[in-house]
């Protein structure tokens, strides 16, 4: 009864479900706004302008002395997304669905 007790008053930890970017966002980047959020993902790049990593990242842009630069956080996918956006990133194709997250997308939107 004590072990129940103790595993009841853990917190829980709440799991936000990833969307993996797709192949060709990480090659090639993409900008979109949607539903009032910026999807920046974009490369990081040295004061040439020349790409530093080899695959975009999700980020956003810094303005640092009259430069606009791109700060990456290493993140391959996206988290938090509305029903709407999830609709338009998987349409533009900029999202990979797993087969349990193409269940849910089909039973809303296509039911």
């Amino acid at each position: 009864m004590a072990e129940n007790t103790e595993t009841e008053n853990k917190p829980k930890e709440d799991k936000k479900e990833k969307y993996q970017l797709s192949n060709a966002v990480l090659t090639n980047g993409y900008n979109s706004k949607i539903d009032g959020r910026d999807f920046i993902i974009d490369f990081e790049t040295n004061f040439k302008g020349e790409r530093i990593t080899r695959f975009a990242s999700c980020g956003h842009y810094e303005r640092t002395a009259g430069v606009v630069e791109f700060k990456g956080n290493g993140k391959h996918y996206l988290e938090d997304l509305t029903d709407e956006q999830i609709r338009q990133l998987a349409i533009a194709g900029a999202i990979v669905l797993t087969p349990e997250q193409q269940k849910k997308y089909k039973k809303k939107f296509y039911s």
